[in-house]
């Protein structure tokens, strides 16, 4: 993040559901990270949706933050959590938000989830 940088990119991929991290960009991260890059991974989510569990259990243990930007303009930054945080963690924060939009639900669960798991998770 200090320099600008790009490490490496996927961008050649059509999968409905996420995306499949090649070699190359594990070599290329993982190098980045032991030469101690301040690292951003930036990914879009097409529906607009906030950064999924997967997105941010991802960063778990490293000083990477990610960003998420939908296609309905909407941006939101994450940081790494202290640990992997359960998907039933998960379910069961988003169960207490179920009367709202899958969006809002999702933003109210994580914003819980941020402070239990000592993670940032802003929509900017």
């Amino acid at each position: 993040m200090r320099t600008g940088n790009e490490i490496a990119r996927i961008t050649d991929q059509h999968y409905e559901q996420g995306v499949k991290r090649t070699k190359n960009f594990d070599l290329r991260l993982n190098a980045a990270t032991r030469d101690g890059a301040d690292i951003l991974l930036i990914h879009n989510h097409p529906a607009g949706m906030p950064p999924s569990i997967s997105d941010i259990n991802i960063l778990a243990g490293t000083k990477m933050r990610g960003i998420v930007a939908g296609h309905d303009g909407s941006i939101y930054l994450y940081t790494a959590p202290s640990k992997k945080i359960p998907v039933e963690d998960f379910d069961v924060a988003i169960h207490r938000y179920k009367e709202y939009t899958n969006i809002t639900s999702f933003e109210k669960a994580l914003t819980d989830l941020s402070k239990e798991f000592g993670f940032n998770f802003i929509k900017l």
